[in-house]
């Protein structure tokens, strides 16, 4: 293919957003569009990704080779209250993003265009870890089946794109609440504040300079082969409760964590599935002529987020 290749991400100035952003641009192989809305700054496009038209029209003038949507709304509590407005963003855009793919595509010989959508190990009921890409899914809450329904629209719409489904992240926050293992720094410091925390659900914590390698990984590989499509995990390797990473975090700064107590009982509220380990082994198959290893060690990679915090 002549000159640069072109991607556009959409979620672009979140906290994957930016990783998969510095990935590509620090490439020098990428003709790079970010897309944000409220946070969009520098050389970001601020677009809001629920104005439907606008969203189909970007896509139709950029014309981009690989599309990585990544924008969603992923807080579950706030799903379960606001079920409309989420099923907008995680169905709604995704199935506008993937028909305008499907359309660019519509009188070339081959498919050129290819849309990779970014999922979530909250599809599982986390009944019977671990997950392979093609286990039959079972989300528990309203945040795994919004994000169930964008896979669907995205293989209807364009089922020779890709999906990549991902466990609980962090990496370089601009504030300790973006991340869910982030945040728990939070309570790590606060000693005059006795908490219960959950020892219950077996999470695989993630780092998102991995996830965006993986998406490059993929993104270069279709460039040379337009036959790669298909569902493929992505994970931390190391099993965590938030207590234990809770346990990990203070050890390593030399913290006091005695006002934190492990809560072995399923959290109350919106449920979550006990263990959603993801099966990553055709992924990790794919990429073993790269040589290139994409599992941060958890000690390694939270020191490295939270030093600026501590």
């Amino acid at each position: 293919m002549a000159g640069k290749s072109r991607v556009l991400i959409t979620g672009a100035s979140g906290l994957l957003g930016r990783a998969i952003m510095n990935q590509f641009s620090n490439s020098g192989k990428w003709e790079v569009l970010g897309l944000a809305h409220s946070r969009a700054t520098g050389a970001l496009k601020q677009v809001d990704l629920l104005d439907f038209d606008e969203t189909k029209r970007i896509v139709e003038e950029f014309k981009p080779h690989v599309l990585i949507h990544s924008a969603a709304e992923r807080r579950p509590d706030v799903v379960e209250n606001d079920e409309e407005t989420c099923m907008k963003m995680n169905v709604g855009v995704t199935k506008t993003l993937a028909k305008a793919i499907t359309e660019l595509n519509r009188d070339l010989e081959i498919s050129e265009h290819f849309m990779l959508y970014i999922s979530t190990d909250y599809v599982f009921d986390g009944t019977s870890p671990p997950y392979k890409p093609l286990d039959e899914a079972n989300p528990l809450n309203k945040y795994g089946k919004s994000k169930l329904a964008g896979e669907q629209v995205m293989q209807l719409c364009a089922n020779d794109g890709g999906i990549l489904r991902i466990p609980v992240l962090y990496g370089n926050v601009e504030y300790l609440k973006e991340s869910a293992i982030t945040v728990l720094f939070d309570a790590l410091k606060q000693t005059d504040k006795p908490a219960k925390m959950d020892d219950y659900q077996i999470r695989y914590p993630t780092h998102v300079d991995d996830v965006a390698a993986v998406c490059r990984f993929i993104a270069d590989k279709r460039i040379n082969d337009f036959t790669i499509t298909g569902i493929w995990h992505w994970s931390g390797t190391e099993a965590m409760t938030k207590y234990s990473m809770v346990c990990q975090i203070a050890e390593m700064f030399g913290l006091p964590h005695s006002h934190l107590t492990p809560n072995p009982n399923p959290p109350s509220g919106t449920p979550r599935p006990h263990n959603t380990a993801l099966e990553c082994s055709s992924l990790e198959l794919m990429m073993q002529d790269g040589g290139a290893s994409m599992h941060t060690p958890f000690k390694q990679g939270i020191k490295q987020s939270l030093q600026p915090f501590v």
